[in-house]
């Protein structure tokens, strides 16, 4: 790869070489104006902006920018400290493996030598495969944070199983959460789905787009919202998760911000692939002009789920690597 990943570990460790490393499972970690990521060339596979045939995709302004430096990290992990899985296992503490199993990859990186992949096999017996780790982080609630990290998928990874298989339809991805522990209110699931895009922006495309859920928010409007969606508007031929498994590394980069009070309206759902905005809402000025949830609980822990209804239908594998939750 070209572009390179400057992570906070690495550039604290240059300005001062006696400084230790962060100890596993440290919990919070402060680390004042530290550069997550260059503004150099952009990762493979970014085009620079140029419209795929057969779709105009609106782009107001060129998109907002994604947040690249921290004022304070939250948690961290580049995966290369754990020697193998049983490792990577005991520093998590809820964890599940059924339809898949993880392990620690030495030799698929995103930076570094090691990462964490997610095998599913297609033995599941028609079960959802449900294999994930997480991990409650003791920090103090923020109004707002942003997640970045890197993924691959395997070539032609499928997210949605087909009608075929199992007598039915899978019907969406988790792909990352943050938030409590049990799904309760201001949980964020960061998913992929080929529902129709609700509200209607600018025009629906068919196929699959990601996908932000805000579970269980309790609004002053009425009617509340139990759940709130906000799907995938730009970009959607370039970015979005099919032409995105192509056995390629990418960063995947979300910016959450909290309403002030129920029902405000004033909350903030960013999402970024390689840089490029694919998803952009705010209760006031964003291209949804519209109420905007994100729930005022605190983030409280992070999870990397694979949930895949139905099981998988054939063998895939995805990654992740380079992962960083701060506060921008």
């Amino acid at each position: 790869m070209q572009r390179q990943w400057i992570f906070w570990a690495m550039a604290l460790a240059a300005c001062s070489p006696t400084m230790p490393m962060p100890m596993e499972d440290a919990g919070v970690v402060e680390d004042s104006g530290v550069k997550l990521v260059d503004a150099g060339q952009a990762d493979a596979g970014v085009d620079g902006g140029v419209v795929d045939a057969g779709f105009v995709e609106i782009e107001p302004d060129g998109g907002p920018r994604e947040p690249t430096t921290s004022s304070q990290v939250l948690y961290t992990d580049d995966f290369e400290r754990y020697a193998n899985t049983a490792a990577l296992k005991g520093s998590y503490g809820d964890q599940r493996e059924v339809g898949g199993a993880f392990a620690i990859d030495g030799v698929e990186a995103g930076q570094g030598t090691r990462s964490f992949r997610i095998d599913y096999g297609t033995d599941a017996g028609c079960v959802d495969a449900d294999v994930f780790l997480s991990k409650v982080l003791a920090i103090t609630s923020p109004q707002t944070v942003a997640l970045q990290y890197r993924l691959r998928y395997s070539q032609g990874f499928r997210f949605q199983q087909p009608a075929s298989h199992c007598v039915g339809r899978g019907t969406s991805s988790t792909e990352m959460v943050i938030g409590r522990l049990m799904n309760g209110r201001g949980t964020v699931v960061v998913s992929v789905a080929d529902e129709p895009a609700q509200p209607v922006i600018h025009q629906n495309v068919g196929g699959l787009r990601w996908q932000v859920q805000v579970r269980d928010v309790r609004a002053t409007v009425t009617p509340a919202q139990p759940h709130a969606t906000y799907r995938q508007h730009l970009r959607v031929t370039r970015l979005s998760p099919t032409p995105v498994a192509n056995a390629r590394w990418h960063r995947v980069g979300v910016v959450l911000q909290r309403e002030s009070m129920p029902g405000a309206g004033d909350g903030v759902i960013r999402v970024w692939v390689d840089g490029e905005a694919v998803l952009d809402y705010d209760g006031a000025t964003g291209v949804a002009a519209g109420k905007v949830f994100t729930g005022t609980a605190a983030f409280g822990s992070i999870t990397y789920p694979s949930t895949l209804p139905s099981g998988a239908s054939q063998a895939q594998s995805r990654w992740f690597d380079e992962v960083v939750l701060f506060e921008p």
